[in-house]
């Protein structure tokens, strides 16, 4: 997905946070839908990414194959705004 540092205070209204630990959003990243419904079972609608490797963990879901993008955004910028450029793009395949 991600911690108590003086930008924690200075960006909290401006990060998607992780519904499941509450912490901030560093990584943009996308999984088809399929793997998403087995993970994350209906429990939650946004995950960083380490809440969802621990899940994926729990019930056997090798996701790597998957994972259609990872973008590292930081402290820069709010994943969900579209003003904000990502720091680093890493290509998966």
């Amino acid at each position: 997905m991600i911690l108590a540092d003086t930008r924690d205070d200075i960006w909290c209204d401006q990060w998607e946070r992780c519904k499941r630990c509450l912490k901030r959003q560093k990584w943009a990243w996308a999984v088809d839908d399929d793997t998403w419904a087995k993970v994350v079972q209906g429990r939650w609608s946004l995950l960083c990414l380490e809440c969802f490797d621990d899940l994926a963990a729990v019930v056997g879901v090798d996701y790597r194959r998957v994972l259609m993008a990872l973008t590292f955004v930081g402290w820069m910028g709010n994943v969900a705004s579209e003003s904000q450029q990502p720091a680093a793009a890493i290509p998966l395949a």
